[in-house]
């Protein structure tokens, strides 16, 4: 994900892992050569039919979310 105050997206959220569940996610995530982090952030997720705000990590990839902020910069948005 890259951080923009008008986009949106689409997953799935999961709650209550181990740390050895989380390791194998920043594996699976390449985290260890570089490529994606977790980062913190609050998120609005549908629970039982209602919208609510969490708390939560997700992975964001460092390289693309550098250049996409290049990008706006030399656009001007």
């Amino acid at each position: 994900m890259i951080k923009d105050d008008l986009g949106k997206v689409k997953g799935l959220c999961y709650f209550c892992l181990s740390d050895k569940e989380m390791d194998k996610f920043d594996r699976y995530e390449s985290c260890d050569q570089g490529l994606y982090r977790r980062k913190k952030m609050m998120i609005e997720v549908t629970i039982r039919g209602g919208e609510e705000r969490v708390e939560t990590e997700v992975y964001v990839g460092d390289m693309l979310e550098k250049e996409y902020k290049k990008y706006l910069r030399d656009k001007k948005i």
